[in-house]
């Protein structure tokens, strides 16, 4: 028997590493000894349909009935039930939020509940299951329509009538309730593994020094000759003198303009090697970061690597120094190296998510509002005066 439930353990586990996909979860498998529970949990949401049934007292109750059927003009009505898995992950609940939808109901176009709203809902809720002590495993919960919160289900939970909301049926062949629940991270930052990340599109950085180097790889060896230079001065144009004939300034003023068409043609030359010189420069505008740090009770700690990003692709890697880590320990889990191509796009696609789950219920049409279920019409005996009205 301990046999069989170490291989059932050993398969649940194996499941759930392979359905991670953020936070936490994130990354390739780990076979290192677990030192702590991985916080992976996420939730579903059901629409769950009730009717009205008499109690006996005088009264009514709620029961479940997956036949409920709606009539035109009359109300039906519904629950909503969340469930959360065990050990749920913070970072995942903090993005989710659940609404509701409606068809063939007799409410406005475009009517929506919104009945968890983000982080907001989910530390309400949180609150309730360490409450109940019991992180360690799934709990449920149903919405409260009066209250606009979450009731969790335990050994003391009815469902009372604020769980259960009405709505009206305007056409009863389509009434249909839904509800959705969405989590959404494009990431900017949060937990990724045991790392802690932050992404810094277009980063606003000091800028680098231009090197000699740089300059030498960016130039021809003839710019880097006009470059490297003595400048050339303006050339000064010759004023008559007193003691000047008319033939020497001629010859002066001639010469002037030669060398002054020179002058020109090198500053255009020149101006054009700077404004290279200059653009070096400019690639550090374009750097995204990408910065791992070490985790401390949950939060971001000390930093480990900086990825500098250029033109979508790793164009650097600066290392940090922190006891108990190695930057081989972050090389081998994102597996990012230079010339690696990392975009926004690629960020969102392996740090964060995009889920949905939905729910519908769709009442019948067919049964009437109210029946009496051990109500049964009899065809009348024979004699009886009712006979002939019952045959026409």
């Amino acid at each position: 028997m301990k046999k069989i439930f170490a291989i059932a353990l050993a398969l649940v586990m194996v499941l759930s590493m392979a359905s991670a996909f953020a936070s936490y979860c994130t990354g390739g498998f780990d076979w290192t000894c677990a030192t702590s529970t991985k916080y992976c949990g996420q939730g579903t949401v059901e629409v769950v349909p009730y009717v009205k049934v008499n109690n006996g007292c005088g009264g009514f109750k709620w029961e479940v009935s997956e036949c409920a059927s709606a009539v035109s003009s009359e109300d039906v009505f519904y629950a909503v039930k969340l469930t959360v898995d065990a050990n749920a992950d913070d970072e995942w609940w903090n993005t989710v939020k659940i609404t509701t939808s409606y068809k063939g109901m007799d409410l406005p176009d475009g009517t929506s509940l919104t009945l968890f709203n983000m982080n907001k809902s989910w530390k309400a809720v949180k609150k309730l299951i360490t409450a109940e002590d019991t992180e360690a495993s799934a709990n449920t919960f149903y919405y409260d329509f009066e209250s606009k919160s979450w009731d969790i289900v335990n050994s003391t939970f009815e469902l009372a009538n604020s769980n259960v909301d009405n709505v009206p049926v305007k056409d009863a062949s389509k009434a249909k309730v839904c509800v959705t629940l969405k989590a959404e991270n494009a990431f900017t930052a949060g937990i990724v593994g045991n790392f802690y990340v932050e992404y810094t599109p277009k980063a606003k950085v000091i800028k680098a020094e231009v090197t000699r180097g740089m300059i030498v790889d960016a130039l021809t060896a003839e710019e880097y000759e006009l470059y490297s230079g003595n400048p050339v001065a303006e050339p000064v144009k010759p004023v008559k003198t007193s003691g000047m004939s008319n033939s020497d300034y001629k010859t002066a003023l001639a010469q002037y303009e030669k060398d002054y068409a020179k002058y020109e043609e090198y500053v255009e030359e020149y101006v054009a090697v700077m404004d290279k010189v200059a653009a070096l420069e400019e690639v550090v505008e374009t750097q995204d970061y990408l910065e791992v740090y070490t985790l401390n009770s949950g939060k971001k700690d000390k930093l480990l690597a900086r990825y500098v990003i250029v033109d979508g692709k790793v164009y650097d890697i600066i290392t940090w120094s922190v006891c108990g880590y190695t930057y081989a320990d972050v090389e081998a889990f994102f597996g990012l190296k230079i010339g690696t191509c990392v975009d926004a796009k690629l960020i969102k696609a392996n740090f964060g998510w995009k889920d949905k789950v939905e729910d519908c219920f769709a009442w019948g049409d067919k049964a009437p509002y109210v029946v009496d279920a051990e109500c049964v019409v009899a065809i009348p005996k024979t004699g009886d005066a009712s006979v002939l009205a019952w045959l026409f």
